[in-house]
């Protein structure tokens, strides 16, 4: 096939599995019915972290590899999972109070197993680290708990709950396996368990 034949085959490949990376949709579990709860849940995020996306297509940019895991891609929704956990969990020390939710970003960061396994050092040391933070990628990278750069799902917090603080990330990197895709179970698994461990510390602030 001609470099001339082979680019529009290409872009139609390169569409296909960008078009997986936004519609996969993440079952976490029964998909919850609203109730009424002890306190006020006020969601102030803005519309860019609500919204799933491709970060970069170029192989070049810190963002290759990375997706960003919109609403509509997690059942149940992140914020009706995290209301419902904290009202069954410590609702009554919230009575009357506020949980205002200014970050729940989470990124599917596949990058070393979208660019490939053949040996390549796809490590965030040194100049790399230097890049990423320079680029303003960090949010989807965890440059000292995860150096190798293995396959996570990272998730961002800055939620105030019953006037305390919660900033934090979250990273997770277990399980590991041959997925080499976003709807694979290995990674499917891993946004289980980050968006769990995200409402947990969550919860674990409000209980304090």
């Amino acid at each position: 096939m001609t470099n001339g034949n082979r680019l529009p085959w290409l872009l139609v490949c390169i569409t296909l599995l960008t078009g997986c990376a936004t519609s996969k949709v993440y079952v976490l579990g029964e998909d919850l019915v609203p109730r009424k709860t002890n306190f006020e849940l006020i969601d102030k995020r803005d519309e860019i972290q609500k919204k799933a996306e491709i970060m970069s297509l170029s192989i070049t940019n810190c963002w290759y590899g990375i997706y960003r895991l919109g609403d509509e891609q997690l059942v149940p929704d992140r914020l009706a999972a995290l209301s419902r956990a904290l009202e069954d969990l410590v609702g009554s020390k919230l009575s009357g109070k506020q949980v205002i939710i200014n970050r729940f970003e989470i990124f599917n960061n596949m990058q070393s197993a979208v660019r490939g396994t053949g040996g390549g050092d796809y490590s965030v040391e040194g100049l790399v680290r230097s890049a990423i933070i320079a680029n303003g990628c960090e949010a989807a990278f965890a440059l000292d708990g995860n150096p190798a750069n293995l396959p996570a799902v990272i998730v961002n917090l800055d939620v105030e709950v019953g006037g305390k603080t919660v900033k934090d990330k979250v990273v997770q990197l277990e399980p590991q396996g041959q997925d080499t895709f976003v709807n694979g179970p290995f990674a499917t698994e891993r946004v289980k368990r980050a968006v769990d461990a995200a409402i947990m510390r969550v919860v674990e602030a409000a209980s304090r």
